[in-house]
């Protein structure tokens, strides 16, 4: 019996793909280490189980802290305990305008991984608190954040309905190991501020 949390999971990946089966579906995951997106993991691999698609594992490594080598390490650990396919970009430290910067890298990577490797989307940990943030940051600076970008049909958010306290909730609930990046809490970064 799936748990709540999972549950809505499952149903945003299956309304996704309404016109195929999600069993035959290849989706890569954008994990990061940090609490959202290793949560994501754990629930989309315990619903791979039941319904059969493909998963493989995208993470890019900033380099930002200590903590980026032990997230790359626990990404590429669960690929492996899992067998699913890691993909991984290290990159130098980012320092100008590093937010708009490191976003246009990443999802330059996810992208090339999907098109390389012919998965049918890339799938993110963006939650309802990350969509609260960035609307109120476009609000504020009169100006178009694109923080999260929606236009693009391929990326497919799980998360957006969910807020982030029922995310620690889970990872607690269900004792998955994850690591909290440092820089999430620098307020020389115009989100974190």
């Amino acid at each position: 019996m799936l748990e709540t949390l999972e549950k809505k999971i499952y149903t945003v990946l299956s309304n996704s793909f309404l016109n195929t089966n999600l069993n035959q579906k290849k989706l890569l995951l954008a994990i990061s280490g940090g609490v959202d997106s290793t949560v994501m993991y754990h629930i989309i691999l315990k619903i791979s189980i039941n319904y059969g698609f493909t998963i493989g594992l995208a993470h890019m490594n900033y380099r930002t802290s200590k903590i980026s080598e032990e997230s790359m390490i626990l990404c590429r650990n669960l690929s492996i305990k899992n067998c699913h396919p890691f993909y991984l970009r290290n990159t130098h430290k980012i320092m100008e305008n590093f937010e708009h910067r490191a976003r246009i890298k990443r999802y330059s990577f996810f992208k090339y991984v999907k098109e390389i490797e012919k998965y049918d989307a890339i799938i993110t940990a963006h939650h309802k608190n990350d969509l609260i943030e960035s609307l109120f940051m476009k609000n504020i600076n009169k100006i178009d954040v694109s923080a999260i970008p929606f236009n693009d049909k391929s990326i497919v958010r799980p998360f957006l309905s969910i807020e982030s306290d029922e995310i620690s909730k889970y990872a607690n609930n269900n004792n998955i190991l994850f690591y909290n990046d440092p820089t999430n809490k620098d307020l020389k970064f115009k989100r974190n501020k």
